[in-house]
């Protein structure tokens, strides 16, 4: 505690040098939840495992964290990607209620995107063993739009 006296009992400190080198898959729908696993050298195994997605900085999202699943068969942790359905739903009424305001009566207003303007959103992936610290190591997941067009009506 001064330098010359110390606690009984030391305190556990744990190092864990790892490193998230890809996801499987990489891509996954905006609708829907896509179990992905997290591909690493050097994980080991720990009671705590957190997923946390980073979203682009110019959507002004926070961060969202979630568990993972250690995979006691392949050694990885599984996580579910979440599905941004709310999110996509929002695009596509702000670009409705955009579509209404400038829309003339002699012009058509184009469709609507089905995806919200979400359709390729790349967000980053990091995982942490301690619920705190997280890597730095960027991966990402991308999500893909509805594969087909799909009619919107004509405001």
């Amino acid at each position: 505690m001064d330098g010359q006296r110390f606690l009984d009992r030391g305190l556990p400190f744990n190092m864990y040098d790892f490193t998230v080198i890809g996801l499987e898959p990489c891509l996954g729908p905006l609708t829907e939840c896509t179990e992905v696993r997290i591909k690493t050298i050097g994980l080991v195994r720990t009671e705590i495992q957190k997923v946390r997605i980073d979203f682009p900085r110019h959507l002004n999202w926070p961060s969202r964290q979630m568990p993972g699943n250690y995979d006691h068969t392949s050694g990885e942790i599984v996580f579910s990607m979440p599905e941004l359905s709310s999110e996509v739903r929002r695009g596509i009424d702000n670009a409705s209620a955009q579509a209404k305001r400038f829309q003339s009566l002699t012009t058509p207003v184009a469709a609507i995107d089905v995806n919200g303007g979400l359709a390729g959103l790349e967000v980053f992936v990091e995982l942490s063993l301690n619920g705190q610290n997280f890597t730095e190591d960027r991966v990402h997941f991308t999500y893909h739009g509805a594969s087909k067009p799909l009619s919107a009506p004509m405001l």
